[in-house]
C-alpha cells in the first residue's frame, strides 16, 4: 500500500506538471469509451488493498473473539479445578467438634462446672492445615470460658440461670476469611479485677483512666491472669496470650466484647486459605516485590513539597502520625533511584503489630492473589524473604516482609526486627516450635531476671541472631524447617556464634540423642519437663562464664 501511494504521488505530480490529458483512441468518440490512465490503475489497486486490509481485520477480529472465548472457558476450567482441589484439601469444621466436646467435658469435671457446647455452621469447609492450627486457640478459649465465665451450678441457680452454662460456637465463612464467634452466658469480664491485675503487672499505670474496650484488650497481654490461684486450668497467664499470638501467626485477629452478668463473646477471623496470599505487586529497583495486602494500609501519591524534612531526613505525615520515609530500593541493598524533578512519589503505608512504616516504591502493578512457594532451605536464611510466586508472564515475584529488613545504606535508620534490651540483664534465646513451651519458658526466665527473645525454629533463630547476640540459648530438637541439631551445627561453624552456650531441652532423652548433641557442641542436655531450679542454676553458671570469657 505504501508503494502504491508513492506511485500515485509521482503520477499526480507528473500530470500536474505536464498538463496533458490522455490521447483519445483513434476512430472513437471520446464519449464512447472510458479512458483509463495510470492514475486510475493506482487508485483501483489502492481500493483493492484497502478491501484486503478490511477482510484481514475482520478475520483477526473473529480469531480474537475465538481466543477470548477459549480464554474464558480456560478460566472457568481453572476455577473448577481449583474448587475441586480446595475440596480435597478441606474438611467440615464438625470433624474437630468431638475433640472440643471431650476437652470441655474433662475441664468441666476438673473445675466443678456444668456446660454444654452448641456448634452452628459445622458443615463449613475449612482447610485441613488451618483446622489443625485452630484447635489449640479454640481449646484455650473454651477452657477460659468455662473457668472464668461459667459460674458454679449452685450460684447459677441462685441468680435464675440454668445449672448448666451454655457455650455457643458459631462458624461462618465470608468472602476473604473464616469468622468464628465463641459466646458464653456466664458472668462476663470483671473489669475491676482486670484493672488491678494489669496495674500489678506493670501493664497499666494506676493513675491512667482507660475505657472498657481498652481494659478488655488487656486480657490478651502476656502474663495477665485474673485467677487468684494457679491450677491445672488457669492462673498461669499464658492462655489468651497464646491465642492472640497463634492467630497473628495465621494472619488473623481476635477481639472480645462482654456484658456484665450476661456473658462474654470472642470474635476470631482468619484467612480462608493459607496457600494463597492477597498481595500488592510493586517495583523497587530491578525487582518485582509482593507486599502482603493485609499489612498495606494505604498507597499515596505525594509531591516532593508535601514531604517533611528535618535533620533525620524525609518524613511523611499520615493520619496524625509522622513516619520516616524509607526507600524500598535501599532496604533491598540497591542504590536509591534519582526521581525526576517535580515528579510525584509513590508511598506505601504499612502496619504490623504496632509498628508503622512509610515505604517509597518505584511503581505499583496492582493487586493479585498469589500462590506462595516456600523459599526452601537454601534461601530461608535470607532476612525478610517470606516466599516467592510465579507470575502469569513467567516472572518471579518475591514476597518480602519489609519489617524484617535492614537498610544497606550507611547512616540510615534500620527497621527494627526484635526489641532491644535497655538493661544489662543476660539475654536468653528460646528456640522451640511449641508456643506454649516458648511462653512458659519466657515466664520462668523473666521471673528470675533474664531477658528473653523467642524463635519458632532454627531458621527464625538465625534471622534474629543477625541483630542480637544472646548470652545463652535453649534449643529444642524436633522443629520444622531447621531442627535443633542442624541449628547447633550452624552455630558451631560460625566464628561469631560458636561461643554461645546452648542448652538442649527436648523430650528425646535417649543416649544416642544426648551423644549427638554433645558431639555437635551442646553445653548441657535436659529432658522435658525440666526442673525450674536446675535450669536457672545451669543458665546462671553458663552466663557468668560467658561474661568472664568476654
Amino acid at each position: 500500500l505504501r508503494s502504491q501511494l508513492r506511485e500515485l504521488e509521482i503520477d499526480t505530480e507528473s500530470r500536474i506538471l505536464s498538463g496533458a490529458a490522455p490521447a483519445a483512441l483513434a476512430g472513437f468518440d471520446p464519449l464512447e469509451l472510458d479512458h483509463y490512465t495510470r492514475l486510475h490503475e493506482i487508485t483501483r489497486m489502492i481500493a483493492e488493498s484497502v478491501a484486503d486490509l478490511t477482510d484481514l481485520q475482520r478475520g483477526l477480529q473473529r480469531q480474537l473473539e475465538g481466543m477470548s472465548q477459549s480464554g474464558d472457558a480456560h478460566a472457568r476450567e481453572l476455577r473448577r479445578l481449583q474448587s475441586e482441589v480446595q475440596a480435597v484439601r478441606s474438611q467440615p469444621f464438625s470433624t474437630i467438634e468431638p475433640r472440643l466436646r471431650h476437652m470441655l467435658r474433662q475441664a468441666a469435671r476438673e473445675a466443678g462446672r456444668e456446660a454444654v457446647l452448641v456448634v452452628e455452621g459445622g458443615a463449613t469447609q475449612v482447610e485441613r492445615s488451618l483446622l489443625d492450627r485452630l484447635c489449640g486457640p479454640l481449646e484455650h478459649l473454651l477452657r477460659n470460658a468455662l473457668v472464668h465465665g461459667i459460674e458454679p451450678p449452685d450460684q447459677r441457680e441462685s441468680i435464675g440461670k440454668p445449672r448448666a452454662g451454655k457455650i455457643a460456637l458459631t462458624v461462618r465463612p465470608s468472602a476473604t476469611e473464616l469468622q468464628l464467634e465463641l459466646a458464653d452466658d456466664g458472668r462476663g469480664l470483671d473489669y475491676d479485677r482486670i484493672r488491678a491485675r494489669a496495674a500489678a503487672a506493670g501493664l497499666l499505670p494506676a493513675d491512667v483512666d482507660v475505657d472498657l474496650r481498652q481494659l478488655a484488650d488487656l486480657i490478651f497481654s502476656p502474663g495477665l491472669s485474673t485467677s487468684s490461684e494457679v491450677t491445672a486450668l488457669s492462673g498461669r497467664g499464658i492462655g489468651l496470650d497464646a491465642v492472640s499470638a497463634e492467630l497473628q501467626l495465621l494472619g488473623g485477629r481476635v477481639g472480645v466484647r462482654s456484658s456484665p452478668g450476661q456473658g462474654c463473646c470472642f470474635s476470631l477471623g482468619v484467612p480462608l486459605s493459607l496457600a494463597t496470599l492477597p498481595v500488592v505487586l510493586v517495583a523497587a529497583g530491578r525487582h518485582r516485590i509482593a507486599l502482603s495486602a493485609s499489612r498495606l494500609q494505604q498507597l499515596l501519591q505525594l509531591r516532593p513539597e508535601q514531604l517533611l524534612r528535618d535533620a533525620d531526613g524525609l518524613k511523611v505525615r499520615w493520619q496524625d502520625q509522622v513516619l520516616p520515609l524509607i526507600q524500598f530500593s535501599q532496604l533491598l541493598g540497591e542504590p536509591a533511584p534519582v526521581p525526576a524533578p517535580g515528579a510525584s512519589l509513590t508511598v506505601a503505608i504499612l502496619h504490623d503489630a504496632g509498628r508503622w512504616l512509610a515505604l517509597q516504591v518505584d511503581a505499583v502493578d496492582g493487586q493479585r492473589e498469589l500462590v506462595v512457594r516456600n523459599p526452601g532451605p537454601q534461601l530461608s536464611r535470607v532476612p525478610g524473604l517470606v516466599g516467592a510466586s510465579l507470575l502469569g508472564d513467567g516472572g518471579i515475584a518475591l514476597i518480602i516482609d519489609p519489617f524484617r529488613l535492614r537498610l544497606a545504606a550507611p547512616g540510615q535508620p534500620t527497621v527494627p526486627t526484635v526489641p532491644t534490651e535497655a538493661d544489662a540483664r543476660p539475654l536468653v534465646m528460646v528456640v522451640d516450635d511449641s508456643l506454649t513451651v516458648r511462653r512458659a519458658s519466657q515466664r520462668v526466665l523473666e521471673r528470675h531476671g533474664f531477658a528473653v527473645t523467642l524463635a519458632r525454629d532454627g531458621v527464625e533463630a538465625l534471622e534474629l541472631l543477625r541483630d542480637v547476640l544472646p548470652s545463652a540459648m535453649l534449643l529444642d530438637i524436633e522443629m520444622p524447617r531447621m531442627d535443633g541439631f542442624e541449628l547447633l551445627s550452624v552455630l558451631r561453624d560460625d566464628a561469631r556464634l560458636r561461643t554461645i552456650p546452648v542448652v538442649m531441652i527436648t523430650s528425646r532423652i535417649a543416649n544416642r540423642h544426648r551423644d549427638r548433641a554433645f558431639q555437635l557442641g551442646a553445653s548441657a542436655y535436659l529432658g522435658k519437663p525440666f526442673q525450674e531450679e536446675e535450669l536457672i542454676r545451669l543458665l546462671s553458671g553458663l552466663c557468668a562464664a560467658q561474661r568472664a570469657a568476654a
